[in-house]
C-alpha cells in the first residue's frame, strides 16, 4: 500500500490575477468583486507650496534707480560721500556737469582711503600723458633733423650763385641740381608733419579730459576726507593729487606746441612753394648761358 505521503503532489500554480492592462504591475492586486471600469487618472503634479505669498504690507520694494547704481560702483553710504561730491563740483564747477558720473566713481574708488587705492589711482591717464608727450616731442625732433629751411636756403644760394673766374674761363665743373625734384620731395616730407599734429592733438585733448577728472576726485576727497590713524595714507594722497595736478599742467602745454609746430610746417610749405614756382626759375633765368 503506498504511503500518502510518498503520493505525488498536485502542481500548485500562481492563482494571482494577470495585470491588468494599463495597470503597473507591482500595483496592488484588484479586489475580487470590485468593478472593472479603470481607475481614474492620476492627478497632475502640483507646485511645490512654499508657503504663503508675502502679505501687501510685507511686499518687498524696489531699490531706487539712485541706490541702484551707487550700488554698483561702491560704498554708497558713507558719511563723508555726499561731502566730497559738493567739494567736486565747487571746485570744478564747468566740469562737473558733463563728468558727474565719472568723477563721483573715483571719489567712490577712494572712499573710505585704502593705500591700495589711493597709490595707484590714475594710473592708465598717467601713462597715457607721459607716452602723448614723449610723442608731441619725438614729432618736433624730426621737423628739427629734416632741416627744411637750410635746405631751402642752400638750395636759393646755390641757384643764385655768381660764377668765378675759373668757372667763367673753363667752364663750370658743378654738377645740374634737379631744384623742382628736391622741392617737390620736401613738400612731400613736409606734408606728413599736418597729419601727424592733427592726431596728436585729438589724443592730448582726450588725455587732459581724463587727468582732470582724476585730478577733480583727487582734490575733493583730499580736502573733505582725513585719516588721523593713518598718516601714511593720507600722505599718500596729497603726494597723488600733486602728481596728477603736474601731469595735467604738463599735457596743457602739449597743444600750444603743437599749434607752433603747425605753423612752422604752413609757412615752410608756403616757403617751398614760392621758391619752386617764382625765385628758382627767375633766378636759373637770369643765370649766364655758357
Amino acid at each position: 500500500m503506498t504511503n500518502p505521503s510518498d503520493e505525488p503532489k498536485r502542481l500548485e500554480f500562481d492563482t494571482t490575477p494577470e495585470p491588468t492592462p494599463g495597470r503597473l504591475a507591482f500595483d496592488a492586486p484588484a479586489v475580487p468583486g470590485a468593478s472593472n471600469a479603470r481607475a481614474p487618472a492620476r492627478p497632475a503634479p502640483q507646485a511645490l507650496d512654499l508657503g504663503p505669498a508675502p502679505a501687501s504690507d510685507r511686499a518687498v520694494r524696489t531699490a531706487p534707480a539712485e541706490a541702484v547704481g551707487r550700488a554698483l560702483f561702491g560704498e554708497s553710504n558713507h558719511p563723508q560721500l555726499e561731502a566730497c561730491f559738493r567739494a567736486a563740483q565747487a571746485s570744478f564747477p564747468n566740469l562737473y556737469p558733463d563728468y558727474a558720473p565719472r568723477i563721483e566713481r573715483h571719489i567712490r574708488q577712494l572712499v573710505p582711503l585704502k593705500l591700495a587705492t589711493v597709490a595707484t589711482i590714475g594710473d592708465g591717464a598717467l601713462e597715457t600723458a607721459g607716452n602723448l608727450v614723449e610723442a608731441v616731442a619725438a614729432t618736433t625732433r624730426e621737423f628739427n633733423e629734416l632741416g627744411a629751411a637750410d635746405m631751402m636756403a642752400g638750395m636759393l644760394a646755390q641757384a643764385t650763385r655768381k660764377a668765378g673766374m675759373f668757372e667763367r674761363w673753363f667752364g663750370g665743373a658743378s654738377g645740374h641740381v634737379d631744384y623742382r625734384a628736391a622741392l617737390g620731395a620736401l613738400k612731400q616730407s613736409l606734408g606728413f608733419f599736418p597729419r601727424r599734429t592733427e592726431e596728436l592733438a585729438a589724443k592730448v585733448r582726450h588725455a587732459e579730459e581724463n587727468l582732470v577728472v582724476v585730478l577733480a576726485a583727487l582734490s575733493a576727497v583730499s580736502d573733505v576726507v582725513r585719516a588721523p590713524d593713518d598718516a601714511g595714507v593720507e600722505r599718500t594722497l596729497f603726494d597723488r593729487r600733486n602728481i596728477v595736478g603736474q601731469a595735467v599742467q604738463q599735457i596743457r602745454m602739449q597743444p600750444a606746441q603743437l599749434r607752433g609746430l603747425d605753423e612752422r610746417v604752413t609757412d615752410l610749405l608756403s616757403r617751398a612753394d614760392h621758391l619752386m614756382n617764382v625765385v628758382l626759375p627767375a633766378a636759373l633765368a637770369a643765370r649766364p648761358s655758357r
